[in-house]
């Protein structure tokens, strides 16, 4: 980053506060996109500046309603495992609590005692084995299925990422405008300005009134005959 981009980057956190970076993203790559922006448009003021930010602002949140999208079809398919894990368990709770009590009405003797300590150990691994449920892999189909159970998070997205294009679109369209007003008026204020410049020039470099040059030669032999009738005869 160069000392100017740095700068830039300073004064638009002085002047606006904190970038809108959540605590599960990184300040870093808010930085590094806004510098990259900075360096691409080159913002010539405040104002600039201030069009510019609206732009990477809008920018940042698309990336993370996009990042959404994803995520909420993660997170669909992680609630359904864990629904299904936890059916498990209880269905399978059930079965063994219930063989549980009809091994303590039957066992009696120390062999079936043995049994018992089975039927926990059994228990034990119906638990690992749900656990495992939430640790394996998704097929694409079950990420599908995932997706249509939140269609309706999906479509309220892609609503807002809609609004963030159209508020990123706007803060280009206002740049766009305001350097092309500017340069017209920075146009013309040149013009005036080597107009009037040009003009000074001109005027003196233009040659000042000079004396008659045919006055001179006429009145030269008229100095000459007043010479001669003043002058003795010898």
């Amino acid at each position: 980053m160069s000392h100017d981009h740095e700068q830039t980057l300073d004064r638009s956190k002085a002047l606006f506060g904190p970038p809108p970076v959540l605590s599960t993203e990184e300040p870093k790559h808010f930085d590094g996109l806004f510098d990259q922006v900075i360096a691409c448009l080159k913002p010539r003021d405040t104002v600039e500046l201030i069009l510019i930010r609206h732009f990477v602002y809008a920018l940042w949140e698309i990336e993370r309603l996009t990042r959404y999208g994803t995520v909420s079809i993660e997170r669909w398919y992680r609630e359904t495992l864990q629904l299904r894990a936890q059916q498990e368990k209880v269905q399978k709770a059930r079965k063994e609590d219930l063989a549980w009590k009809n091994a303590e009405k039957n066992f009696t003797k120390p062999a079936d005692i043995a049994g018992l300590v089975a039927l926990e150990d059994s228990f034990s691994e119906v638990l690992t084995d749900t656990d495992e449920i939430l640790e394996r892999r998704a097929t694409e189909f079950e990420h599908n299925r995932a997706f249509g159970q939140g269609i309706l998070f999906q479509e309220r997205l892609d609503k807002l990422i809609a609004s963030r294009m159209s508020r990123r679109n706007d803060a280009l369209q206002q740049l766009e405008r305001y350097r092309a007003g500017l340069g017209q008026l920075a146009q013309k204020a040149a013009s005036e300005i080597l107009d009037a410049e040009f003009d000074e020039i001109k005027g003196q470099l233009e040659p000042s009134a000079a004396p008659s040059l045919t006055h001179s030669k006429e009145s030269a032999p008229n100095d000459v005959a007043t010479q001669d009738h003043s002058e003795p005869a010898q």
